[in-house]
């Protein structure tokens, strides 16, 4: 569906064959699934507001993630380098959907859509119908590759799977989907506001968004981001402890 209805859909309006494919080809058959097979969607989707020590992880995740991300991207990229004219394809798209709506059109459609809809999917659907017969971490490792294949491109597997191992681990960790949504959406959102002239003009005193291709990011904006993503996993490793704790004692 991603590869043959997808792709022919945002030929033709990159804004609406992207929200198209996000919830009518990626959101709807899950659900469609889960409704046939009489599953319930609040357990199978994790469905639930996360705890306060969670809640806090996502947050701290959410804010520093993009960083990390970024740098390993970065290093990534002089690794395997993204071909001109894909990354020149990439930016076509882009522009069209921020022609068509703005700022707000391409934050809905190349982030808060990818955040519900791939999130219900990996770390919803797949990743609860696997832990079912496998631990985390296998779970975790899946899902990331699954994530990172998904996105068919060869130059961003691995760059997506490393991502998709942090959404995993918080959401089935952190027992609740909206932990990885809001990452979700907090990484796609730092890439596309990058783009933004007047951020990266901002940006410029500390880091030269436009000349990242051959820079790393500073190492102490690196150091914190890592820092603070490690606070962020300690206190959703915090709350799954006192909920497993709490768990014990009612039986």
């Amino acid at each position: 569906l991603l590869f043959y209805v997808g792709s022919w859909i945002q030929e033709r309006s990159p804004a609406a064959g992207l929200i198209a494919t996000q919830w009518g080809l990626i959101l709807a058959p899950v659900a469609a699934v889960l409704w046939y097979t009489r599953v319930n969607l609040r357990s199978a989707l994790a469905l639930r507001l996360p705890g306060p020590w969670q809640g806090a992880g996502a947050v701290l995740i959410a804010l520093s993630w993009p960083v990390v991300a970024m740098q390993f991207g970065l290093m990534h990229n002089a690794w395997l380098p993204m071909p001109a004219e894909m990354r020149a394809a990439f930016e076509a798209v882009f522009d069209a959907i921020g022609a068509s709506g703005g700022l707000p059109m391409l934050l809905f459609a190349a982030a808060l859509s990818p955040a519900i809809c791939e999130e219900a999917l990996f770390r919803g659907a797949l990743a609860t119908g696997l832990r079912r017969s496998a631990p985390v971490w296998l779970v975790v490792f899946v899902t990331a590759l699954l994530f990172g294949v998904f996105h068919l491109s060869l130059y961003r597997i691995l760059p997506t799977a490393f991502t998709g191992f942090i959404l995993g681990y918080a959401v089935l960790r952190g027992g609740s989907l909206f932990i990885g949504m809001a990452i979700h959406f907090a990484n796609n959102a730092a890439g596309i506001l990058l783009t933004r002239p007047a951020v990266q003009e901002a940006l410029r005193p500390v880091f030269d968004v436009a000349a990242a291709e051959s820079t790393w990011l500073p190492w102490w904006a690196v150091a914190a981001a890592v820092a603070v993503s490690a606070a962020g996993v300690v206190c959703i490793e915090r709350g799954a402890r006192i909920e497993a704790r709490r768990s014990a004692v009612l039986g």
